[in-house]
């Protein structure tokens, strides 16, 4: 049996030359690892904006108070 990977992230591919029986498995565990790539991005991404909107929130609140003191309290 052939054991051709994808370059980047190593996922098992098929081949003209293997038995279907075996290229099925290894079709099943090329979209199990992809699709556990795909949900671990998107949890990675979701995380990432929740970061960035507290860090603009935050900044806001900044501008708002010393924009309502008149004065540089905060560092923005």
């Amino acid at each position: 049996m052939f054991d051709n990977r994808t370059l980047h992230q190593d996922y098992p591919l098929p081949d003209a030359d293997n038995f279907l029986q075996d290229d099925v498995v290894r079709i099943a565990e090329a979209i199990t690892a992809i699709d556990n790539d795909f949900f671990q991005n998107s949890v990675d991404l979701q995380e990432k904006l929740e970061q960035e909107e507290r860090i603009n929130a935050e900044r806001f609140r900044r501008i708002k108070i010393n924009h309502l003191v008149d004065d540089q309290l905060f560092n923005v």
